[in-house]
């Protein structure tokens, strides 16, 4: 199937009704259905180089791409899942509209390297989502759940961590105003 790939790449010029681009992402797309991880990042800088016109979700599918070779390949975890954190701040720097789900993504890559929170390492991350969405005023769905979530974050590192029981109840009091029905935060509200 490769050799068609790379015989359609020598075909292909701008006058094509495929184009370039498009053959180079179907590559990317079969070599990491392959889990070729190494093909599939190649293959896919190539489409994201000759593609007229990016937009945040072509970027997005490197770190995707760095984030599923990072579950591969226990080994090279951190240097991966820097790689897809880099991807992300380079889509945020790129598309500014993008900042807080760049940062909540940011903050759930550093969660893949510190599963318990232990190490504080999403801390900046959900901070910044907080700061970016917690004054906002006309926030939708999927807002309040990445502010939700950051919350819960922050809520569980004081409580576990910071053994700060009073900053945790401040956070179960934002995620409630969000979500009333929400557990976690009930349970910590309870606390005595």
């Amino acid at each position: 199937m490769y050799i068609h790939y790379d015989k359609a790449l020598e075909l292909v010029n701008d006058s094509s009704m495929i184009k370039r681009h498009a053959i180079l992402k179907s590559v990317s797309d079969s070599y990491l259905k392959d889990q070729q991880f190494d093909n599939a990042i190649k293959y896919y800088n190539d489409y994201l180089g000759c593609k007229p016109e990016l937009n945040s979700d072509d970027m997005e599918g490197l770190a995707k791409i760095y984030s599923k070779y990072a579950d591969a390949d226990e080994a090279r975890k951190p240097e991966l899942i820097g790689k897809a954190i880099d991807a992300y701040k380079a889509m945020a720097d790129k598309f500014p509209i993008q900042s807080t789900y760049a940062a909540y993504q940011c903050a759930t890559m550093n969660n893949k390297l510190d599963k318990t929170g232990e190490k504080g390492l999403a801390k900046p991350d959900y901070q910044k989502v907080i700061n970016l969405l917690e004054g906002k005023a006309d926030r939708d769905n999927g807002e309040n759940t990445m502010l939700k979530y950051s919350y819960h974050y922050m809520m569980s590192n004081a409580f576990i961590y910071g053994k700060n029981k009073a900053l945790a109840k401040e956070y179960a009091d934002k995620i409630l105003a969000i979500d009333p029905e929400y557990a976690p935060a009930q349970q910590i509200k309870e606390l005595k």
